[in-house]
C-alpha cells in the first residue's frame, strides 16, 4: 500500500511541476516604457507562447522591423494598455526614423493589438510603413488603429503567402498611402482579410499611387466584411478608390455599411473588379454612393469578373456612372440600378498620379 501511495503522490508531485512550469513558460507578461523594453519582449518570444506587453508610455520606433522570430511556432504576442489611459487617447507607437516597417508576423505566429494602440508614422518622405503579414495571423480591434504610415504595397498593412488579418470592432486603418498599390490594406497571395464586429470599423482616408486606394486584393486572396464599417474617402491614381479585387479573389460585403467618397482616376471609384474568377458579392444593407472615376463611379465589372447583388443595396448618386460593365459574359449584376451622369474629365496620370514617385 504504501508504494501505492508514493507512486501516486510522485505523479501529482509532477504533474503539478509540469503544469505550473507549462503555465509560466506559455505566458508571461511585460510592462513596456522603452524601445529598448520592447525589442526585448519580441525577441523572447519562444515557440507555443503567449507575450503580452502592456505600454506604459508611448514609444518612439528608430531601429529596424520588430519581428516575431522566424521559426517560432504557435507564438502569440499581444500588445495592449492599462484599462485607463489619459485623456482617453490611444497609446503610440509612433516610427521616427528609418526606412522600416513597425511590426514583421511570420508563419505560425499571430499578433494582437487592442486596448486603443495608434501604429503610426511621423510625417516623412520616408517609408515607414505599418505591419508585414507574411503568412502569419494579425488581429486588430478595441479601438485600436493604424494610420499615417506609408510603403510601396500595402501602407498600413500588407498580407501575403496565406496571411490572415482580422479587424474587429473599432479597429481602424486611416491615412495610409502606398506608392503603388493598396494604400490601407494589401492583400496577395491565398491571403484572407475579415472585417467583423457590431461596432464600427473603418478603411477611411488611404491612398496609392495605381491601384486600390482602400484594399487591394489578387492573388486568390479572399476580403469579407460583415457587421459594421465603412471603406470611405480613399484615393487611387489608377482604378478601385475604394477597393480593387483582381486575379480569382473575392470581395463580400455583408452587415451595415457604406462605400462612399472614394475616387478613382481611372474605373471603379468605389469598387474594381477585374480577371476570370473574380467576384464582388454586395448584400445587408449598404450603400455604394458619392464615388468618383472616369467609368463605374460606383462599381467597374472587367474581363469576366463576377458581381452580385442582393439584401437591401443602394448602388447610386456616382460620378461616372453607377456601374459600368466591359467583356463580360457572367454578371449578375443586372437588378443595380445606372446612372447616366457625365464622365469627368481627369488630369493625365503623368509618372506618379501626383503621387510621391515609386520606390524600389
Amino acid at each position: 500500500m504504501n508504494v501505492k501511495y508514493t507512486a501516486m503522490l510522485a505523479i501529482i508531485v509532477i504533474c503539478t511541476l509540469f503544469l505550473t512550469g507549462c503555465s509560466e513558460y506559455r505566458t508571461r507578461e511585460y510592462v513596456v516604457r522603452s524601445e529598448t523594453e520592447l525589442r526585448g519582449a519580441f525577441a523572447g518570444v519562444g515557440n507555443n507562447e503567449v507575450i503580452r506587453i502592456i505600454l506604459d508610455t508611448d514609444i518612439q520606433l528608430q531601429g529596424g522591423t520588430l519581428k516575431i522570430p522566424t521559426g517560432v511556432t504557435g507564438s502569440t504576442v499581444i500588445i495592449t494598455t492599462r484599462a485607463s489611459v489619459p485623456n482617453n487617447r490611444p497609446r503610440l507607437i509612433t516610427r521616427t526614423y528609418g526606412e522600416a516597417r513597425h511590426f514583421y508576423v511570420p508563419p505560425k505566429s499571430t499578433l494582437t493589438i487592442r486596448g486603443a494602440v495608434a501604429i503610426q508614422s511621423h510625417v516623412s518622405t520616408e517609408n515607414r510603413g505599418g505591419i508585414s503579414v507574411n503568412g502569419g495571423t494579425l488581429n486588430v480591434g478595441g479601438h485600436s488603429v493604424i494610420r499615417n504610415n506609408r510603403w510601396l504595397d500595402g501602407g498600413g498593412v500588407s498580407v501575403e503567402n496565406g496571411g490572415t488579418f482580422n479587424i474587429t470592432n473599432t479597429g481602424s486603418i486611416i491615412g495610409n498611402i502606398a506608392y503603388r498599390n493598396g494604400g490601407g490594406v494589401f492583400v496577395h497571395g491565398n491571403s484572407n482579410f475579415r472585417v467583423s464586429g457590431s461596432e464600427t470599423s473603418n478603411i477611411n482616408d488611404n491612398s496609392a499611387g495605381s491601384n486600390g486606394g482602400g484594399v487591394f486584393i489578387c492573388g486568390n486572396s479572399n476580403f469579407n466584411m460583415s457587421g459594421v464599417g465603412t471603406i470611405n474617402d480613399n484615393m487611387a491614381g489608377g482604378s478601385g478608390g475604394g477597393v480593387f479585387v483582381a486575379s480569382g479573389s473575392s470581395f463580400n460585403r455583408s452587415g451595415l455599411g457604406n462605400i462612399s467618397r472614394n475616387i478613382a482616376l481611372i474605373d471603379g471609384g468605389g469598387i474594381l473588379a477585374t480577371g476570370q474568377g473574380t467576384r464582388i458579392s454586395l448584400s445587408g444593407l449598404n450603400e455604394v454612393s458619392r464615388n468618383t472615376a472616369q467609368r463605374g463611379g460606383g462599381v467597374a465589372i472587367l474581363n469576366d469578373a463576377h458581381l452580385s447583388v442582393g439584401g437591401t443595396v443602394s448602388i447610386s448618386n456616382n460620378t461616372g456612372g453607377n456601374r459600368y460593365v466591359e467583356n463580360n459574359d457572367n454578371d449578375s449584376g443586372s437588378n443595380t440600378p445606372v446612372n447616366d451622369h457625365e464622365i469627368p474629365q481627369f488630369p493625365p496620370n503623368g509618372d506618379g498620379n501626383g503621387m510621391p514617385a515609386q520606390r524600389q
